[in-house]
């Protein structure tokens, strides 16, 4: 850990606690490079040590790291799996993007942390589309939302949606055909969600 900068008791104590984490998830990380499935085992590990809750505000039960120390435990963590750091790196930081820029609803993104906490549940935002890249750069969205009552019909595919197959709810950025502007979604996987297993160690289509 020669290389890593350490300036407080505090942070002494993340890096352990993930290194910890890391020794475990190592055990079996070769197992899933080789044969492409999703490690749920390591996920379960991670839950059960309150990973999950690192980003999330205190007020809703979370630890509130700094990004500094988020990047400490990743570090630490990719040392036992890189894909797995990888992808859980996305739930930590779509909540610590969230905390610190204030653009979701309140209750919203409250209801999304206690889910985080108590329920072990993660979340990412899936922009990618084949051949447009990350829909957040500024490229116009295939993904189509149509408005009708009560709400509205997405239809569209996304690409390299990291943790995809435990995610229960995910957002997404579509195009508003009616009033041709984009717009950010919250999903909730259901039956109409599928999700495509193409890729390898918790990266997959969703559709």
């Amino acid at each position: 850990m020669g290389d890593v900068i350490i300036r407080n008791e505090r942070e002494q104590q993340l890096v352990q606690y993930a290194l910890e984490l890391a020794q475990q998830i190592d055990k079996t990380a070769g197992k899933y490079d080789e044969s492409g499935e999703f490690p749920f085992e390591h996920y379960k590990i991670l839950e059960d040590a309150g990973y999950f809750k690192l980003t999330v505000p205190k007020k809703y039960g979370g630890e509130e790291i700094s990004l500094y120390e988020m990047l400490l435990v990743q570090e630490q963590l990719a040392k036992g799996d890189a894909s797995t750091a990888l992808s859980v790196g996305w739930h930590l930081l779509t909540f610590l993007n969230v905390r610190e820029a204030g653009t979701w609803p309140e209750p919203i993104f409250a209801e999304l942390c206690h889910k985080a906490v108590k329920e072990g549940s993660l979340l990412n935002i899936i922009n990618s589309e084949r051949g447009k890249g990350n829909i957040s750069r500024g490229s116009l969205p295939g993904t189509i939302a149509k408005k009708v009552p009560g709400g509205y019909i997405i239809t569209g595919e996304k690409a390299f949606a990291s943790l995809a197959p435990i995610l229960k709810q995910f957002t997404i950025i579509a195009f508003i055909e009616e009033e041709n502007i984009t717009a950010e979604f919250l999903i909730t996987k259901n039956d109409q969600v599928e999700v495509i297993h193409t890729w390898d160690d918790g990266n997959a289509c969703n559709r």
